[in-house]
């Protein structure tokens, strides 16, 4: 079988013996962990704050980094937030003069015209 294969006997027999570390066991623990979490919060949350959650919340000592390596692994990437854009006031040069100067005693029709000019501003889709 090896032969039809083509890889030795001793990579088969090592491959059929192999035992996972307890590094790896310990990984596989802390992968469920990590999903957990990121399900629990919809995404939000990045490596960074599954990192203080497992330190404080779970009481476990584990480096961001390799928090980072198996988050990768799982292929779970933190929701990003949209940057809002900062409001702007209407610029005063552009407001036209008031002429009326509120004096609404008009003694024929169609002497004076009124109007207001709302802009808003929306997202096109």
């Amino acid at each position: 079988m090896c032969r039809i294969l083509g890889i030795s006997r001793a990579s088969y027999y090592k491959w059929v013996h192999y035992q996972s570390s307890e590094l790896e066991l310990e990984n596989e623990q802390l992968k469920r962990e990590i999903e957990s979490i990121y399900h629990k919060y919809n995404g939000i949350y990045g490596y960074r704050r599954i990192y203080i959650y497992i330190r404080l919340k779970l009481g476990k000592q584990v480096n961001r980094k390799r928090i980072y390596r198996l988050m990768k692994e799982l292929n779970l990437k933190a929701v990003i937030r949209q940057k809002r854009k900062p409001y702007r006031r209407s610029t005063p040069q552009i407001t036209s003069e008031n002429k009326l100067n509120r004096q609404f005693d008009i003694d024929t029709p169609n002497k004076v015209w009124l109007t207001d000019v709302t802009e808003f501003k929306i997202k096109r889709r």
